[in-house]
């Protein structure tokens, strides 16, 4: 039997004595890998103008939305019925924190201690009808700045049904097609809508109504200092039949009685200085810490507009009244 007859497979054919040889040969060491490619790229063309045009106006809009997003975070912080556009700072601000700082301010000026607050009274604000847009209702009522109005938290609801017919007659009754009463914290706590056939204010949800029509009666008749000397003046008048001694005597009853708010705004704003609202219903704040706060504001937005010779604006202190 010779070997070719056998299947045998080539690697068992090589002799131990080759297979020992190649074994003691020693391996080569590894060719070293070839040098890196470097690929050297083409240098960046310049940006032309318009290239860089686009790219400061995609760099403003995004700056202008983040800064939009920043605002209306802000906005929602506010209550929509306290939101007032600042042009100075370029933003909403809370209109009582910044009558509560100007306020603060002045009371510091002049060392008076504050302890109410704006942040604690209801607001009440009368709105028209806006008959320039309809095609929401947000945007179909539009506030009447002049019968804006606040009241302490703590009134009761004839002092709140009161003022909100004093709000409504001071802002036009023509005017005015709803009263809304806001809460310290920004909700509403009441709704007036105003019939103005039978000039009655409607409480909505309820069938309360109130006439639209009441005297406006000064804020200094209030007290019960005020309304003794009113009945000796009235007194005076139907007991005399002389003209003159009835002069006599009214002006001998106008000397007794102490200075009243209308007095003492005449007279602040009687200085060189002048005054402004916040200054006047601090000194206000002081002479009468037993009358209430937002009734005194009330009758300093129009008496100071009205004995004023002369006004004048001031960084620092705002509208300056003179008499």
């Amino acid at each position: 039997m010779d070997d070719s007859d056998l299947d045998i497979p080539a690697f068992l054919r090589i002799q131990q004595a080759d297979r020992l040889a190649v074994r003691a040969t020693p391996t080569p060491p590894p060719s070293p890998p070839p040098p890196d490619i470097v690929v050297v790229a083409d240098p960046e063309p310049e940006p032309t103008e318009i290239q860089v045009e686009q790219k400061q106006r995609k760099r403003t809009k995004t700056t202008n939305r983040l800064a939009r997003m920043k605002q209306n975070l802000e906005l929602n912080k506010i209550p929509p019925a306290f939101r007032q556009w600042d042009q100075r700072k370029a933003r909403w601000v809370d209109s009582r924190v910044e009558y509560q700082i100007r306020l603060k301010a002045v009371a510091q000026r002049l060392g008076i201690t504050l302890e109410k607050t704006a942040m604690d009274n209801l607001t009440i604000i009368p709105y028209a009808e806006n008959a320039t847009d309809e095609s929401s209702d947000a945007m179909a009522f539009v506030e009447l700045v002049r019968g804006r109005t606040t009241l302490v938290a703590t009134a009761s609801d004839f002092e709140v049904e009161a003022k909100v017919v004093k709000a409504a007659n001071r802002a036009g009754l023509k005017k005015v097609a709803r009263v809304e009463v806001i809460n310290p914290d920004g909700t509403i706590k009441e709704t007036w809508a105003l019939d103005l056939e039978a000039k009655l204010l409607n409480k909505v949800g309820s069938e309360h109504s109130v006439p639209a029509t009441i005297t406006q009666e000064s804020d200094d008749m209030a007290t019960p200092k005020k309304k003794s000397a009113v009945k000796k003046k009235s007194a005076v008048k139907a007991k005399s039949t002389n003209g003159h001694a009835r002069k006599e005597k009214v002006a001998k009853v106008a000397k007794e009685r102490a200075p009243g708010v209308i007095s003492v705004i005449r007279e602040t704003i009687g200085r060189e200085r002048g005054a402004s609202k916040e200054e006047i219903l601090a000194v206000l704040t002081k002479r009468f810490p037993e009358r209430k706060e937002a009734s005194m504001l009330n009758t300093v937005n129009i008496q100071a507009n009205k004995n004023a010779k002369k006004k004048d604006k001031d960084e620092k202190r705002g509208l300056v009244y003179y008499g």
